[in-house]
């Protein structure tokens, strides 16, 4: 069993990553370069369909990587934190408090930096929400890396 299944196992919400490769670049290379980053992010070149937004199909230069907060930052520079999810009022169209017990990815610094591997050939990453394994639950698994 890898790292990611084991973490989500414990209950471990990932956050889902979508990056955006550079025109020219082989998709299903840079997933390979991807997955030898380490065992807490796993990279593939299907894009979910949760992902297809107003039937508007992906683009083929990007691949889906469901992550650790902890490989994005280690990797990328990218600070995540689950955050309580605001709550809606729908009656009165305003934020008011929040759930005790729900929670999202809240971008604290975005990614600044790419590994070696990854040097140009990245146009850009975003976050979506939710990822694998994230039922607004708090993130409180913690992991080492194997040495």
């Amino acid at each position: 069993m890898n790292l990611l299944t084991q973490l989500c196992n414990q209950g471990k919400p990932l956050a889902e990553v979508i990056l955006t490769l550079e025109p020219g670049q082989d998709p299903p290379y840079v997933v390979q370069l991807v997955n030898a980053l380490g065992p807490d992010l796993e990279a593939s070149t299907g894009i979910s369909n949760l992902l297809v937004l107003d039937g508007v199909p992906p683009d083929p230069l990007q691949i889906e990587i469901q992550a650790t907060r902890e490989a994005l930052e280690r990797l990328f520079g990218w600070v995540i934190l689950r955050e309580h999810l605001p709550r809606w009022d729908p009656e009165r169209q305003v934020h008011d408090g929040v759930w005790p017990d729900s929670f999202y990815w809240e971008v604290q610094a975005g990614p600044s930096r790419y590994p070696t591997s990854l040097k140009g050939r990245v146009r850009s990453m975003s976050l979506s929400q939710p990822g694998t394994n994230d039922d607004g639950q708090a993130d409180s698994v913690s992991y080492d890396l194997p040495v």
